[in-house]
């Protein structure tokens, strides 16, 4: 998406898109002047793989059978593994990189926020 945007601003075709909008000019491809968007970089690959296994281990469920959750906790180290070689093997961007820790700590924190709801849900229902 960052790609296809600067392109857009690139070959001026902003400006003719939407008259109401005026052209930017340029995009910026840094983020918060720390990650260059349009490079690469190992930090931002290892905090993706590292997001992915926080969501995935806060996922596996406690009541589920042993099987489920031997399963579930191979996946839990799988998961940021495909990550890695996603990454290494198709040069991606580290704006992409910076859209899986995202969305990677979002659900981070929606699967912290229905893990308390269901333990208060559960020890409510115990007498």
């Amino acid at each position: 998406l960052f790609s296809v945007i600067n392109t857009v601003l690139r070959d001026g075709v902003a400006g003719r898109l939407y008259a109401f909008i005026p052209d930017p000019g340029a995009l910026s491809p840094s983020f918060l002047g720390l990650i260059n968007l349009g490079g690469q970089s190992m930090v931002v690959v290892v905090f993706a793989a590292l997001a992915q296994f926080l969501q995935s281990m806060l996922s596996v469920p406690a009541s589920a059978d042993p099987t489920a959750r031997a399963t579930a906790r191979v996946m839990a180290f799988v998961a940021p593994g495909m990550t890695l070689i996603f990454f290494f093997s198709l040069n991606l961007s580290n704006a992409i990189g910076l859209y899986w820790i995202t969305t990677s700590l979002f659900s981070v924190v929606q699967q912290l926020i229905v893990n308390h709801a269901e333990l208060r849900n559960r020890s409510a229902a115990t007498p």
